[in-house]
């Protein structure tokens, strides 16, 4: 007999819970409704995108070059909440890291802080380092040192 982890958890049943969060902070935001999945739309004053995309076994988050896969495990939701509210907070932004015209790192900061020198260590100093927040007025692109 096979028995379900009591922290597993269908991602489609969250959808609702998760569009009156993002409607907080984008209360012009959409959802679109499948029977398989849900897809929420978030846009800034300036037109940029957040993007969830849930179906029955996953949320995906899409914010500037930046995603990332929360599967269907309650620990796993709990990361995608604080990750999502960071987001439109502030509190976390998403770095792209560029070679030419190509990203070739990105991430989610872990906090508000922007640091041009961990993120050149971390991504190297040949790069251009976008940075984009929610608020659109906080972005900041760092050119590659020469």
């Amino acid at each position: 007999m096979c028995f379900e982890s009591k922290s597993e958890y269908n991602p489609m049943d969250k959808s609702n819970e998760i569009f009156n969060i993002v409607k907080k902070y984008s209360p012009t935001a959409d959802m679109i409704s499948g029977d398989d999945f849900k897809y929420i739309k978030a846009v800034n004053s300036v037109g940029s995108e957040l993007v969830i995309d849930i179906d029955s076994k996953e949320i995906t988050l899409f914010f500037g070059n930046w995603h990332t896969h929360y599967y269907n495990d309650l620990s796993e939701y709990e990361l995608f909440i604080e990750n999502l509210t960071d987001i439109f907070n502030n509190r976390k932004f998403a770095v792209s890291a560029f070679l030419e015209d190509m990203a070739v790192c990105v991430f989610l900061s872990e906090t508000a802080e922007l640091d041009i020198t961990s993120l050149r260590e971390e991504v190297g100093t040949d790069k251009i380092i976008v940075c984009s927040f929610w608020d659109s007025s906080k972005n900041i692109t760092f050119n590659a040192e020469t």
